[in-house]
């Protein structure tokens, strides 16, 4: 990062650590070193299904979370995204270490990974905002009003109450939670004097917006995407009456139908070199594996372990791969 700006007006580099199962502890930990040395975020999922859980509590003898800990790698810059597997302990060392999450329901709910425990961190002082995680077969959308509907709604039908998780909250997430879970606080968040004027407009007459009873409840459950009207970032309209000013859509668009084609072919490749690969593996006996492979970051391991990573992971990723292809009805 010697050289390179890693903060512009509106964008800011972060250093990625993608999960505890696909870094070695010394990756977590030079890359949490790299971002403390820049002032930058850290980025990674952490406890998002149960396997990673179970995995970490088995080979580590704790869970993701108390591992972080134990490893230095937790603290007020880093933010985790999903955070679904956190027991009352986990939950106590994200808010004493002034960890920022970030919960996505819909990409949870499609994955089938579970429920985060949104009341239950906001209780214990946990900032915690909202996303959408990614398009490729994790949500497939980028919607941040559809978010802050099933936020609420997922959270009551969870806790089988319909106080768990309340309008007023899920905007908060949205908003300036959203700012303390990534640190930034100070900077957005809020329409405060010496913030960034960040801010979008939102129509208030179509058929779903009538009548209005309580701003936040109609925020939360009845106005959509579509209702927003302008949208300004950092002072500069970057859409006016639902025009886009700095994106050619058409361009946009007609590209997102060429890259179709590409990436169709890149997750044929995916499947057959995932069951090619698995049958590779199953063609050698144990004593020829751990004579033939180190994993560039675990060392050497069994066959018996290679198979389970691996296959862990071609399911994970088959995931994605079986969501993207049931949204493009293939």
């Amino acid at each position: 990062m010697d050289g390179v700006q890693y903060r512009s007006a509106v964008v800011r580099q972060n250093l990625p650590a993608q999960s505890i199962y696909t870094c070695s502890q010394k990756t977590l930990q030079d890359a949490a070193a790299l971002a403390r040395k820049y002032h930058a975020p850290i980025l990674i999922h952490l406890s998002e299904m149960k396997k990673e859980n179970d995995d970490s509590v088995k080979n580590n003898g704790m869970s993701p979370t108390q591992y972080l800990e134990k490893i230095g790698v937790l603290g007020p810059d880093l933010v985790a995204a999903h955070c679904i597997f956190v027991d009352e302990a986990d939950r106590k060392t994200l808010a004493e270490r002034h960890v920022g999450c970030v919960h996505n329901p819909s990409s949870n709910m499609m994955l089938a990974s579970g429920v985060s425990p949104v009341p239950e961190m906001r209780a214990t002082g946990i900032a915690v905002g909202l996303g959408t995680d990614g398009p490729a077969g994790s949500n497939n959308d980028l919607d941040l009003m559809e978010e802050i509907d099933l936020a609420a709604k997922l959270a009551k039908i969870t806790k089988m109450t319909p106080v768990a998780l309340n309008a007023k909250a899920v905007v908060e997430m949205a908003t300036i939670d959203g700012a303390r879970a990534l640190h930034m606080e100070k900077e957005i968040g809020s329409l405060e004097k010496s913030k960034k004027a960040d801010m979008i407009v939102i129509g208030l007459d179509s058929p779903n917006a009538v009548p209005m009873y309580d701003v936040y409840a109609q925020i939360a459950y009845s106005l959509k995407a579509s209702d927003v009207e302008t949208v300004i970032i950092g002072g500069r309209e970057v859409m006016k009456n639902h025009k886009l000013l700095t994106v050619d859509e058409a361009a946009a668009v007609a590209k997102a139908r060429e890259y179709r084609k590409s990436i169709a072919a890149s997750l044929a490749l995916i499947d057959s070199l995932h069951q090619r690969w698995m049958l590779m593996l199953r063609a050698f006996t144990d004593t020829e594996w751990k004579r033939t492979f180190r994993h560039p970051e675990m060392g050497p391991m069994s066959l018996e372990k290679t198979l389970a990573l691996y296959s862990w992971h071609g399911r994970h990723h088959v995931a994605h791969i079986t969501s993207l292809r049931e949204k493009m009805a293939w």
